[in-house]
């Protein structure tokens, strides 16, 4: 079966190589491309870095920003962990893949300590507010918004091969904000129609409430917010498709 990815270029590639070990055939789109804002990390010293997303990781390795490796670095879930890892960062701390699990994390591992300042290397946009989740522990951030996602303009012949080669098959969701983008990008196009033989593999019920149901064959939820979770959701996908 093949699968529509609309994320970034590298982000793609991934997700690529591991579909293909899953027997599914990744079609790239990228309909969004990472830039560094230029801001830099505050100054003053904190008791952790907190990551979630790997567009926060890459921009820092490509400055050779090292300043936060010696500290302990919460990552959402494995893949941002893992990453972190890679980085040379010496206490990577996994959260469970939501920001809600890694505020948690972050808060019990705190507890008690007074002055607890972490520091929070992200997006311009986020889906979540990380800050005001551990306001209520006094545990603040400072954040750094080192990167945007700047989004990526398809030409008609382009979407339309993307979608043609993927008839009968699923493509495959992991924001609502990336639903959102490729539903108005294939509407300005005149192309949505095309959606209504392909199935939507989403990553949570807040994305498949953003994506319109309506336009797709099937729209179905992963068991959890990983792209391990996802895989699994694609081949039982499959599955349904071939009984």
């Amino acid at each position: 079966m093949k699968v529509l990815l609309t994320r970034r270029s590298a982000d793609n590639t991934r997700m690529a190589a591991l579909f293909a070990s899953a027997g599914l055939e990744a079609v790239s789109l990228p309909l969004i491309e990472l830039e560094d804002t230029g801001s830099v990390l505050p100054g003053r010293t904190h008791d952790f870095s907190v990551f979630t997303s790997a567009a926060a990781i890459e921009v820092l390795s490509s400055r050779e920003e090292r300043r936060l490796c010696g500290s302990p670095a919460y990552a959402v879930g494995p893949r941002t962990a893992e990453m972190l890892r890679q980085e040379a960062y010496l206490d990577v701390r996994q959260g469970p893949g939501d920001a809600e699990g890694l505020a948690n994390l972050i808060a019990a591992d705190f507890v008690g300590r007074d002055t607890v300042c972490g520091i929070y290397p992200c997006g311009e946009a986020r889906a979540k507010d990380l800050a005001a989740m551990l306001e209520p522990v006094s545990i603040t951030l400072d954040l750094a918004e080192i990167y945007r996602l700047t989004e990526c303009e398809a030409s008609r012949d382009t979407m339309a091969a993307a979608l043609g080669s993927t008839k009968g098959g699923a493509v495959a969701v992991f924001s609502a904000e990336s639903g959102k983008r490729l539903v108005a990008q294939a509407r300005r196009l005149g192309l949505e129609n095309a959606f209504e033989t392909i199935s939507a593999a989403v990553l949570s019920q807040r994305v498949a409430d953003a994506l319109g149901a309506d336009l797709f064959r099937d729209v179905r939820v992963a068991a959890h917010p990983d792209a391990e979770s996802m895989v699994e959701l694609l081949v039982d996908t499959r599955q349904r498709q071939e009984s």
